[in-house]
């Protein structure tokens, strides 16, 4: 009877030590996942909040070529307007140049029909204007050839900042949409946004080009808000980039497109009713 009470102290003895061994390892194991848990943690609240600041960093640089594009635009026209005056004014002198001229001639031929031959003496005159003008209209032809000097650089900057505001993205080669949220790369077909817009020449510029499988039969709709704002006709495609014309929807009230509205290609089965398009120009 000793003996067998013996033999159970033993095997309860070891299987206590075995229970506390297994315990013992099972905490640690338990500890150590949650270490492994909370440092995760950690680490994704450190990455949401540097996206979170990536995004705001994106939406700023979005705004700041926006406004640069917008300043852009406003310059090259106003350029293109002293240039179209200076070329008047340029026109102007030489048909004074040319009457002037015609008038010299007259003279002349008044002279070598009289009947008394004589040479006729050169009127100071006449040549000090002649020569004024001569001197004018070359200064004009300068200062024209200067001024679309100036406005070629302009333009070439233009295409720069446009480029430049059509490849704008979010850190990682994230698209940032209109709202200034990440867009789904997956979720629907390529989709841009208007990165610049004249009003006067009724046209804007899309960061979406051939790359994107845009062609210049492609139907482009502009949307603002899930509502349909007006449709694109495209003039010209780039690699990254297009021009189009606008073609606003008949019988609705005209709401005008702004930088940032969406663009997405139009469905076939969907078409909007639009009115003669007023495409007058298109981005060289």
């Amino acid at each position: 009877m000793t003996r067998i009470f013996l033999i159970i102290t033993i095997v309860f003895s070891l299987a206590s030590a075995l229970l506390a061994f297994l315990t013992k390892e099972k905490a640690g194991e338990l500890a150590k996942k949650l270490d492994d848990t909370t440092a995760v943690s950690g680490s994704l609240k450190s990455d949401n909040l540097k996206l979170k600041e990536d995004k705001k960093a994106a939406s700023e640089k979005i705004g700041e070529l926006n406004n640069e594009t917008a300043a852009v635009k406003t310059q090259l026209e106003t350029l293109r307007a002293d240039i179209k005056s200076k070329e008047t004014e340029l026109a102007a002198l030489q048909q004074a140049k040319q009457d002037a001229t015609a008038q010299v001639a007259k003279l002349k031929k008044q002279i070598e029909e009289t009947t008394i031959p004589v040479v006729p003496a050169k009127d100071p005159v006449m040549e000090e204007k002649l020569a004024a003008l001569d001197a004018e209209l070359k200064k004009k032809e300068q200062a024209a050839a200067d001024e679309k000097a100036k406005l070629t650089q302009e333009l070439q900057q233009l295409k720069v900042k446009v480029a430049e505001a059509s490849k704008a993205t979010g850190p990682g080669g994230v698209k940032i949409g209109s709202d200034g949220k990440p867009v789904a790369q997956s979720a629907r077909p390529p989709s841009g946004v208007i990165v610049a817009y004249n009003e006067g020449w009724n046209f804007v510029v899309v960061n979406l080009g051939d790359k994107n499988g845009v062609t210049p039969e492609s139907k482009l709709v502009v949307f603002r808000g899930g509502k349909v704002i007006a449709k694109l006709k495209v003039t010209e495609v780039r690699p990254t980039h297009l021009s189009a014309g606008l073609v606003y929807p008949e019988g609705r009230n005209l709401e005008a497109v702004q930088t940032g509205d969406l663009v997405v290609f139009s469905k076939p089965e969907a078409p909007v009713a639009d009115a003669s398009p007023n495409l007058r120009a298109s981005i060289p």
